[in-house]
């Protein structure tokens, strides 16, 4: 099918040389078909008819393909529209449009000074359009171009933080005792009971350290405490502080040296027992008492805070008179396998040093 055709004639002056005698000469030929209307075709063919003073008319045909047209040709569309006010009809000037997702994702353009846009270099497509703007809710609308040319979109003014009132805090506990020498992890509790406001809290004290340093509402307040290489017991106060109060706790760093050491042990004075697979019949009893060869005035006055056991092993009630005393029971072993249990004691002492050890009774069961 051929879709257009065009003449043109462009005759030479007399006596111009288009090639010398018995030499060749090459001219480009460019044809254009200016029709837009016409589809892509596929070839051309162009003759060229020829002739001198001397020479018959002759001519000379040539053809050539024509490349398809590349996405590059594709068409490309403009998104118009307004970004207004909600509240008083007016335009917003300097409010952010873009797409957000599809082929056109990332494309974006602001509004002029009257809340006009144009968001030009489209390609075919839908997408979600999201308007947004300084004091004001983003707004989030589906556009399909070039179905849609044009979108406006109304935006709410963000509603101002209502102003700080009064507000209060309680932290619990009010004091922590008995933090390892070795160093340790707790935590404080803060408990928002009036109002709404921010607090911060600090240490007096570089070697505990908090996390967070601050925070809003009720929530958790971390510390660690760093080792303590000294043989003297030390003080830190964490405070926390808020819009017209406070609250205080203090944490208190033990420090027992070696000649301060204590075990956890049997009636018959053993720190490791066997039991058979079919558990305890009866309470075992364990004590806490001095490592050999240690005075316990050098430790001053103690007592059991805690008691704990691993599982298989249930802890009974204190005896009293018998503070010091661990009771516990062993259930049978059904795991077909030898196992390894502990109990476990945290023994606060004060005097002329202060602190917490943890002595551990260990407990093995046969299958």
């Amino acid at each position: 099918e051929t879709l257009a055709t065009s003449r043109h004639d462009q005759p030479l002056a007399n006596g111009t040389t288009v090639a010398a005698r018995g030499t060749a000469a090459t001219r480009e030929l460019v044809t254009t078909d200016a029709n837009a209307a016409h589809a892509s075709a596929t070839s051309v063919t162009a003759r060229v008819a020829f002739s001198d003073a001397t020479d018959a008319p002759s001519s000379a045909t040539a053809s050539t393909d024509v490349p398809a047209p590349s996405d590059a040709a594709a068409a490309l569309f403009t998104l118009t529209g307004k970004i207004t006010d909600q509240s008083s009809g007016g335009g917003i000037a300097g409010a952010r449009v873009e797409a957000l997702n599809g082929v056109n994702a990332g494309k974006a353009t602001t509004t002029d000074a009257t809340g006009a846009y144009m968001l030009t270099s489209l390609t075919e497509d839908g997408f979600r359009m999201r308007a947004s703007a300084n004091g004001f809710d983003a707004g989030e609308q589906n556009v399909t171009v070039p179905g849609i040319s044009r979108a406006d979109m109304a935006l709410r003014r963000t509603a101002a933080a209502p102003p700080p009132g009064p507000c209060a805090y309680t932290a619990t506990p009010t004091a922590i005792l008995g933090v390892p020498f070795t160093g340790g992890q707790g935590t404080i509790t803060l408990t928002q009971t009036v109002g709404t406001c921010g607090w911060q809290a600090t240490s007096d004290a570089t070697w505990l350290m908090l996390s967070p340093g601050a925070g809003s509402g009720s929530g958790t307040l971390s510390f660690t405490a760093a080792p303590n290489g000294s043989f003297n017991g030390r003080t830190a106060t964490v405070t926390i502080t808020w819009a017209g109060g406070r609250a205080q706790v203090t944490v208190i760093q033990g420090t027992p040296p070696d000649f301060c050491q204590m075990e956890l042990v049997d009636p018959n004075g053993q720190s490791t027992i066997s039991i058979a697979a079919g558990g305890s019949s009866g309470t075992i009893a364990a004590f806490v008492r001095m490592a050999f060869g240690v005075n316990p005035a050098m430790c001053g006055i103690f007592s059991i805070t805690s008691r704990t056991a691993s599982p298989g092993i249930s802890i009974g009630s204190v005896p009293p008179g018998t503070s010091l005393g661990v009771p516990f029971t062993v259930s049978p072993n059904t795991t077909g396998a030898p196992r390894s249990l502990s109990v476990q004691a945290t023994v606060q002492f004060s005097g002329i040093m202060s602190g917490t050890l943890t002595p551990r009774l260990v407990v093995n069961q046969s299958p």
